[in-house]
């Protein structure tokens, strides 16, 4: 289920990115996270904030997107490793995955140049369940998702099994329906992985909600782009018009 230790891990620059490398303390073991902030900010000037959460197979060495493209829009970016993934220690779990998630919320919002008011959860893939996770136990604006499950019990049955042995369950499902602020639903509408429905069935259970479907399947979603990141601009402008 959490295929991290076998994921190659890039040889990076930080310092070429102007990226700040920040270890989380866990009670298994230090965790890694990258905070890349607004440049060129006026003294006591705030900005809001994205806590980003990538997919299963990834790792945060492959989301430089994200970092340039929020920066763009003049917006903080945490980037939160999972424990065991890259440089990262301790075992992967739903437990472990929400710890790591609360606590780095609680080193952003701490930051000078991070409006606390006005946080962002984004999640991909696996990165949905996170994003969910930390939104049910802080105070977040608005949820962005791609390509994200309504829970993983659903998937017990492609391994013949019966879906109270999953013990990981990610109940995203929960979560958006109780969650009062804005949400952004992207979904490959041949996503095989992760079917459409799920996405779908996010937003029709939602208080306020958008879904974009997309012409993409799971690994080769979203289609990065012009489009793509001028949509993220738009919801986030509404998200945050009032905060």
């Amino acid at each position: 289920m959490y295929p991290g230790k076998y994921i190659k891990k890039r040889d990076v620059s930080l310092s070429e990115y102007d990226i700040e490398r920040i270890w989380i303390k866990t009670e298994t073991g230090r965790v890694e996270a990258w905070f890349s902030g607004v440049k060129n900010l006026k003294k006591g000037q705030k900005k809001p904030a994205v806590i980003f959460a990538h997919g299963n197979y990834e790792l945060i060495d492959y989301c430089y997107q994200e970092i340039i493209n929020y920066n763009r829009l003049g917006i903080n970016v945490l980037l939160v490793e999972y424990p065991g993934y890259g440089r990262s220690e301790g075992t992967p779990s739903q437990d472990s995955i929400e710890d790591v998630f609360i606590k780095a919320y609680d080193l952003l919002v701490e930051k000078k140049t991070v409006d606390e008011k006005r946080i962002i959860t984004h999640g991909r893939s696996l990165g949905g369940g996170a994003a969910c996770l930390l939104a049910k136990k802080r105070r977040v604006s608005a949820i962005i998702l791609q390509s994200a499950f309504t829970d993983l019990k659903q998937f017990a049955k492609i391994y013949f099994l019966p879906s109270f042995l999953v013990k990981d369950v990610f109940d995203n499902l929960s979560v958006v329906k109780e969650f009062k602020g804005p949400i952004l639903i992207f979904h490959g509408k041949y996503d095989k992985t992760i079917p459409y429905k799920n996405g779908k069935k996010l937003y029709e259970q939602s208080q306020d909600a958008e879904l974009v479907p997309m012409d993409c399947g799971h690994n080769d979603c979203p289609v990065y782009g012009e489009e793509f990141w001028r949509k993220i601009e738009e919801f986030i402008n509404r998200a945050l018009k009032n905060c």
